[in-house]
């Protein structure tokens, strides 16, 4: 893995949050065929843990309500808002 350092920061990389840099550094290593298998899978799991997929801030599962084939059309359309906020092109709250 190859590596530069440079004294000087650019202008995007000073209007970046620590966040954004941290995400940028942590793709890079992911992305990275010469960087060790440990360490892409670091770089992955620290970025699910950011997204809040993974560790101890990550949301609880639900409980499920039963096999799809059980639910009713209104319990499958409100499990599909709750788990994607209804972004999903074609599926809104008022179909």
């Amino acid at each position: 893995m190859q590596t530069e350092i440079e004294n000087e920061p650019d202008d995007e990389a000073s209007s970046l949050t620590d966040t954004e840099l941290a995400r940028r550094a942590l793709r890079a290593v992911l992305v990275d065929p010469l960087a060790p298998a440990a360490s892409r899978a670091q770089a992955a799991r620290t970025l699910a843990e950011i997204a809040g997929a993974l560790g101890r801030h990550a949301q609880a599962p639900r409980e499920a309500l039963g096999p799809l084939t059980d639910m009713t059309p209104e319990q499958l359309r409100a499990e599909l808002l709750g788990e994607t906020g209804g972004h999903l092109p074609g599926i809104t709250a008022e179909a």
